[in-house]
């Protein structure tokens, strides 16, 4: 199962307060709360991100793609329409079956993750 963790992005502030901050991405999730809150800025990314793992497991991305002039922020989060959200402190960790990926201090890290690698089943990925 994923988790997601994200603080001070967009309307979003302190982000989840138990569970280190990290909220379980099941097959569905619901996220209810009101207008303006950032239930779609979280879908965006779970989604972005969900997208960004499949395409680093198969190949038609090279890590340091991902990671050189700030790509995730400028062309991934750009086409999601989230790139004006990101503001000083901005932290997100996605933790994936295959991948890890940490944005901090403006910079983003991506860890594979271990033997998890042969479990990875490739997602259909739909945001809506």
């Amino acid at each position: 199962m994923a988790q997601i963790k994200v603080q001070n992005f967009g309307p979003i502030k302190s982000g989840l307060v138990e569970n280190d901050g990290l909220v379980d991405i099941r097959k569905i999730t619901v996220f209810i709360g009101n207008q303006g809150t950032g239930k779609s800025s979280i879908a965006k990314l779970i989604s972005m991100f969900s997208w960004l793992e499949k395409q680093l497991y198969r190949g038609s991305l090279d890590e340091k793609d991902v990671i050189s002039r700030n790509r995730l922020v400028n062309t991934y989060c750009n086409y999601n329409n989230l790139k004006k959200y990101f503001r000083s402190g901005t932290e997100i960790e996605y933790r994936g079956s295959a991948y890890t990926m940490t944005y901090a201090d403006s910079k983003l890290t991506i860890n594979r993750s271990g033997n998890t690698l042969r479990k990875y089943v490739l997602p259909k990925i739909k945001y809506n």
